[in-house]
């Protein structure tokens, strides 16, 4: 069951979630909108042998005070709040403002589990040329109740404050 306006602003008040910081304006229907934090990286990719080497660069920010995020690239970046629950499970998406604009935020990893309680890495994908500032709101945040006993994340992922690249080359075998 997805918690509504006033549950998630109780499970604020109690502790129960955790959304630091916090601004009661930025709650919705059956969300909260979160804001992306203050830096921002390009996934790059390089052919190695028979494979590929990935990397990363930081994006620096225009003149204008944005960064300017381009088509068909993958970006890294972060929440400007800590979100999370021990008690829920958190799902966040992108805002549809943006995401008819033609950018796509939370590309596959979508789903926050139980004991994460952190600024979440976001995947950014533009469609189109499309410019961000730090502090502005780019995603929504759901919080679901579990059915079942807890079983509260210990991965990698649910632990940093910055945006945390891919791990997949430590998961393939040889």
């Amino acid at each position: 069951m997805i918690l509504a306006k006033r549950a998630i602003e109780a499970a604020v008040a109690d502790g129960a979630i955790v959304i630091e910081p916090f601004a009661p304006a930025r709650l919705n229907a059956n969300s909260y909108t979160f804001a992306i934090a203050d830096e921002v990286y390009e996934v790059t990719a390089e052919k190695s042998g028979a494979g590929f080497s990935y990397g990363w660069r930081e994006i620096g920010l225009d003149a204008g005070g944005a960064w300017l995020l381009k088509p068909g690239r993958l970006y890294l970046a972060t929440t400007l709040e800590r979100l999370g629950s021990a008690d829920y499970v958190s799902r966040l998406s992108g805002r549809p403002a943006l995401g008819l604009h033609g950018l796509c935020v939370q590309v596959t990893a979508d789903l926050g589990h139980q004991g994460a309680r952190h600024r979440w890495t976001l995947e950014l994908v533009a469609a189109v040329e499309t410019r961000l500032r730090p502090g502005q709101p780019v995603g929504q945040i759901s919080f679901w109740r579990p059915d079942g006993a807890a079983n509260p994340y210990q991965g990698v992922f649910g632990q940093s404050d910055h945006p945390v690249r891919s791990r997949l080359h430590t998961e393939i075998s040889p």
